[in-house]
């Protein structure tokens, strides 16, 4: 799933549930001039997007033109998308920017619906800040899921995005509390090894030239 929040957008007060009307907002965007929920006179759907890098769910929808390319070709029409940022506000937006403007360039009222926000969720306005707390995700890819890996007194973190298919493993479930035996390969689709855990490099997503030597553990 692309998108986050879907807000509609009228005057109202209290605790926000969705479906509900939300107050007015000014926000500042990269292009210099401020985004409001009026838009020549109307009110139109706007959804917010909060983009976390410690999610690597978050960041290969980012890396991956396929999912980019999704969006762009099943955006509603009318509707208006708010990109924030948990971290780096300015440079995250600025990236989703120029990711978004080079697969969208022929598509320039898509762009003109697409406004990224330079300052954190703590410089808006609070009620904003407040439904990304309100409304947490929870399903496949919420939160920064990782994967230690031991071998000695070593210790290396990284961070974890787990397949989707049914016939593997849920990660979470079945993994948790247990020591594995680690084989690294570059692809694991492409690759025939022994019934051992897999970690596989999709892309740039988790650094992976320290993880060379089957000696390493997962606990």
């Amino acid at each position: 799933v692309f998108l986050t929040c879907v807000i509609s957008a009228a005057v109202c007060s209290g605790v926000l549930y969705p479906g509900d009307a939300t107050p007015d907002f000014n926000l500042p965007t990269l292009s210099g001039e401020n985004f409001t929920n009026v838009v020549q006179g109307q009110r139109p759907p706007v959804v917010f997007y909060r983009y976390d890098d410690r999610s690597l769910f978050v960041r290969a929808e980012w890396l991956t033109d396929s999912s980019i390319l999704g969006f762009i070709e099943h955006a509603p029409k009318t509707t208006h998308f708010v990109f924030f940022s948990a971290q780096s506000p300015k440079e995250n937006a600025q990236y989703m920017h120029s990711r978004l403007s080079d697969l969208a360039k022929p598509d320039k009222q898509l762009l003109d619906r697409c406004h990224f926000v330079p300052v954190g969720l703590e410089a808006v306005e609070s009620w904003i800040s407040d439904i990304f707390h309100q409304w947490k995700c929870i399903d496949h890819g919420c939160g920064s899921d990782n994967v230690i890996f031991t071998q000695g007194g070593d210790t290396h973190v990284a961070a974890r995005l787990d397949a989707r298919y049914d016939w593997i493993p849920e990660v979470s479930v079945n993994l948790v509390g247990k020591v594995y035996p680690v084989t690294f390969v570059k692809d694991s689709c492409q690759s025939a090894v022994a019934p051992e855990l897999r970690y596989s490099e999709p892309g740039s997503f988790v650094p992976a030239s320290w993880l060379t030597d089957k000696n390493w553990k997962l606990p």
